[in-house]
């Protein structure tokens, strides 16, 4: 999506917690990196639903049963594996919180999210731009 095409929503109600900027990206799987994303947090929004399905594969019809195998499994994550599911609950609560209702999402200092673009840098001299508009 190019510049001309890209939407800015501001983001009501949602307090500036600090004075440097601060760019959150949101994007699917599926969807390619961000392009110019360093210093930005980066986060997969389904991510959780991967993990979730992996740890569903080959669950028994038997609801007891398969309650069983999933605790196991549960019981059974390395460490590794548990810091991936904490990073998919960020991802998961994030989006919830900015109210990102589409992907690629870019949100700047937890005010305003541009839409549909994939390079951080392009989408943070909307951003600027956006922002001296606004008399801020």
């Amino acid at each position: 999506m190019n510049a001309c095409t890209a939407s800015f929503v501001a983001l009501l109600m949602i307090p500036m917690t600090a004075a440097a900027e601060t760019t959150e990206v949101f994007r699917l799987s599926t969807q390619p990196d961000f392009l110019n994303s360093a210093g930005a947090t980066v986060y997969i929004v389904d991510a959780m639903n991967i993990l979730t399905q992996r740890l569903s594969v080959g669950l028994p019809p038997n609801k007891a049963e398969a309650a069983r195998i999933a605790t196991q499994r549960l019981n059974a994550l390395t460490p590794q594996d548990k810091q991936a599911m904490r990073i998919a609950s960020t991802a998961r609560i994030r989006a919830a919180e900015y109210q990102i209702i589409k992907a690629p999402a870019i949100v700047f200092d937890g005010k305003a999210v541009l839409y549909g673009m994939n390079d951080v840098e392009q989408a943070r001299v909307m951003y600027r731009a956006w922002q001296a508009q606004q008399g801020e």
